[in-house]
C-alpha cells in the first residue's frame, strides 16, 4: 500500500489564530507580554513546550515555561475549535487521494488535540491520526514516523511525507521519506527556499497530486 502523510497544523488544518491566543494567555497569565501573530506563526513547529520556551521573554526559568505551557494546555484545551479550520480545498484534495491512497496524520500536536481536531472537521476520510506523546521524541526525529509504518504496515520507499515547515523536511530526511512542501502554511515560500533549498515545493493542489502519483509510480 501506498501512502501519504501529512502534518496538521499549517498544512491540512490552520490553527494558528487559536494557538496564538493560548499562547498569549499563557504568558499573559505570568505578567509577560503578548506575542504577534506573526511571533507565533515562526515559533511553532517542534510541539507546544518548544512554543511556549520560544514565546517567554529570553531567560524565563524552565519552571516558569512549565508553569506558562500548562496555562497554555488548560486554555487550548477550552478554546482550540473557536478559529480553527480545514484549509480551504483540503478536503476534497484530501478525499481525491483517499481513492488511491493510504492518508494519515503525523503531527508534533499533542495526540489528543490531533485526533480530537480530525473527528470534528475531517472525519472518516484518514487511515490513522498520530499525534505526539510528552515522554516521546517529536518532528524532526523520526520516532512518531516509524511508529505509523510499523503499526501500519507500510514500507518507507512508498510513502511521502508532505508539510509546510522545514521541521517537516528533517522529518522525512531522518525517516528516509519522501517529502513535499507546501507554501500557504506556517512558513512562506521566500523562508522555504532559504531553509529548505533542496526540497520539492507545491503551489497548489492540483500540483501536489500531480507530484505525489509522480513519486509513488
Amino acid at each position: 500500500m501506498k501512502a501519504v502523510l501529512f502534518d496538521l497544523d499549517g498544512t491540512v488544518l490552520d490553527t494558528l489564530e487559536d494557538l496564538k491566543n493560548a499562547v498569549n494567555h499563557g504568558l499573559i497569565s505570568f505578567g509577560f507580554p503578548p506575542r504577534s501573530k506573526e511571533y507565533v506563526r515562526l515559533a511553532i513547529g517542534n510541539g507546544t513546550t518548544k512554543l511556549m520556551e520560544r514565546c517567554c521573554p529570553e531567560g524565563t526559568p524552565k519552571e516558569i515555561v512549565e508553569d506558562a505551557l500548562a496555562e497554555f494546555k488548560k486554555y487550548y484545551s477550552e478554546h482550540y475549535l473557536e478559529n480553527t479550520v480545514p484549509y480551504d480545498g483540503i478536503k476534497e484534495l484530501l478525499l481525491e487521494l483517499s481513492k488511491t491512497y493510504y492518508i494519515g496524520i503525523v503531527s508534533n500536536k499533542d495526540d489528543i488535540f490531533a485526533k480530537k481536531l480530525i473527528d470534528l472537521l475531517l472525519p472518516d476520510i484518514f487511515n490513522f491520526v498520530q499525534g505526539s506523546y510528552v515522554d516521546k521524541p517529536r518532528k524532526p526525529y523520526p520516532y512518531l514516523v516509524e511508529k505509523v509504518l510499523t503499526e501500519n504496515n507500510l514500507k518507507r520507499e512508498d510513502c511521502i511525507y508532505v508539510g509546510d515547515t522545514d521541521i517537516d523536511a528533517k522529518t522525512a530526511q531522518n525517516s528516509n521519506i519522501s517529502c513535499l512542501l507546501v507554501h500557504y502554511g506556517y512558513r512562506k515560500k521566500e523562508e522555504l527556499l532559504v531553509q529548505c533549498p533542496n526540497e520539492t515545493y507545491v503551489d497548489s493542489y492540483q500540483e501536489l497530486i500531480d507530484k505525489i502519483k509522480q513519486v509513488l509510480r
